[in-house]
């Protein structure tokens, strides 16, 4: 088959010959994963005729009302990798039907809580990137207590925190990456590349348990905060006996320490590394965001 750029109305209703390549339509894919249970294969093959393939226990896509979102895929197996799941929840897309950046719904691994919604960017370095935090005028405050930072706030689209919770069940329900991304008032970028990030959960005080190999050009400001969040969460509950307007500089520590304008922000300052929960100041500072994929 020519190698050319099919819009919506064709993915929708399928193009091709069955008897050689071919996509069978979204409308009928719908049709007959509603109809009766599935299971999905996904079979590659390399030139020199080596196959892998991944396995799906329960595939099921939802109708047009909803975008064909993908709505099920059941267990996992196979030797192929799990290249789907972080695709749940997500809604079709097509060069001239873009659903892609904007809030979806993630299923986390069977054994947390129910799906909950996200800001996927399907911009940044091939897309597919969960928004951990976003920060860069101002319109959240991000001086806040233990509840705010494990439960999340702000606007999913704006200025937000993703909550502590989430970004837990999220990092243990699959291996992600994590960068931050900061950038000045200049609009000049640098980058923090960590190539595993996963966060414990409550019972362990959300404590930063592996940040994996380091590269970018912004310097590695994190992996001095690999610590232990049980005991931070202590030291905040006796500060806050003596001062009600502690903040908890949590962020995670994973994010935590002393940052500003966000998404995920590093300060320059010798003498600190990451905060990027401060209080915004109106001034030049650097600006950033945090991606985990």
């Amino acid at each position: 088959m020519e190698m050319c750029t099919f819009i919506w109305s064709e993915y929708d209703r399928g193009f091709g010959n069955m008897n050689g390549e071919f996509w069978l339509g979204l409308g009928k894919i719908h049709e007959l994963t509603y109809s009766r249970r599935y299971e999905l294969h996904v079979i590659l093959e390399d030139w020199d005729g080596v196959r892998a393939v991944a396995r799906y226990s329960d595939f099921l896509v939802a109708g047009p009302e909803e975008g064909f979102m993908l709505r099920s895929l059941g267990n996992f197996s196979g030797s192929a990798g799990d290249s789907l799941r972080n695709h749940l929840g997500m809604k079709f897309t097509t060069f001239d039907v873009d659903n892609d950046e904007r809030v979806q719904l993630i299923h986390p691994q069977p054994g947390f809580r129910d799906p909950f919604e996200v800001f996927c960017d399907q911009e940044y370095e091939g897309g597919g990137w969960i928004v951990v935090q976003n920060r860069y005028d101002g319109s959240v405050h991000f001086y806040r207590g233990w509840n705010d930072y494990e439960r999340g706030f702000g606007d999913l689209e704006g200025e937000m925190w993703l909550g502590l919770g989430k970004i837990h069940e999220l990092t243990y329900s699959r291996r992600y990456e994590l960068h931050v991304i900061l950038e000045d008032w200049d609009g000049v970028r640098a980058i923090d590349r960590y190539s595993s990030f996963l966060v414990a959960g409550p019972e362990e005080g959300y404590m930063l348990r592996n940040l994996g190999n380091f590269s970018g050009s912004a310097g590695d400001s994190l992996t001095n905060y690999d610590l232990d969040m049980a005991e931070m969460a202590e030291e905040r509950k006796e500060r806050q006996k003596s001062t009600e307007n502690s903040q908890i500089e949590l962020l995670v520590r994973l994010l935590q320490q002393q940052n500003e304008h966000l998404t995920m922000k590093l300060q320059r300052l010798e003498d600190h590394y990451t905060n990027l929960t401060n209080v915004r100041q109106e001034q030049k500072e650097d600006s950033i965001i945090s991606y985990f994929k």
